[in-house]
């Protein structure tokens, strides 16, 4: 007969062969020991070469993206700077017309692309913004202008519809000017320490 009790990693093993003299003995039981976790293999990370590409790729898709949006409002914006040349033309004259025209239409322009195209919320920074946006407005109004200047010198007499022509030929080049100028200077996108950082409150 065996009795075996284990007990704390103890076992008492006891016996009686038959005939015999009665024995016993205490044994250490160890528990098995847990399997080992699989360690997995170390992680490989991105060469410096596949970073640089990565970066590039987001920087291309968010310039395409800024750049449609742009177009949007800006197709929006320029419908409505024809509406109020148009109907302030006759009244005011060419100039005065676009003054008036190019300054609505440029609050407006400040407005939509730093919610649509750049994606700012918030009033942080709106004041800085809006006046940097009628700094633009001035380098808008000197281009449109001076191609009015250049229109009366060689042309007189033009007609709204010549008028207009110029205006939107010197408004394409502003417009190119002011994508740039929004993208680097108005909305830039903060420097690196400055999105590691906390905010404060």
């Amino acid at each position: 007969m065996v009795d075996r009790h284990s007990t704390r990693g103890t076992a008492l093993v006891a016996g009686r062969p038959p005939g015999g003299t009665a024995w016993g003995a205490v044994l250490t039981v160890r528990p098995p020991a847990p399997p080992r976790a699989a360690t997995a293999p170390p992680a490989v990370g991105r060469s410096p070469h596949a970073a640089r590409e990565a970066l590039r790729a987001a920087c291309r898709t968010t310039l395409a993206r800024q750049l449609l949006r742009f177009a949007l409002v800006g197709a929006v914006m320029t419908a409505s700077y024809v509406a109020l040349f148009l109907v302030l033309r006759g009244p005011l004259g060419a100039q005065a017309a676009n003054v008036i025209a190019l300054f609505v239409t440029a609050v407006g322009n400040t407005a939509a692309n730093r919610r649509v195209t750049f994606g700012v919320r918030g009033r942080a920074r709106a004041m800085t913004q809006h006046g940097q946006g009628l700094l633009i407005f001035g380098v808008s109004w000197a281009l449109t202008s001076g191609a009015l200047a250049l229109l009366g010198v060689f042309s007189p007499r033009a007609s709204a519809t010549t008028d207009l022509a110029v205006l939107v030929a010197a408004n394409l080049c502003a417009t190119l000017v002011r994508f740039v100028l929004l993208r680097h200077w108005v909305f830039r996108a903060p420097p690196a320490a400055d999105l590691a950082s906390p905010p404060t409150r």
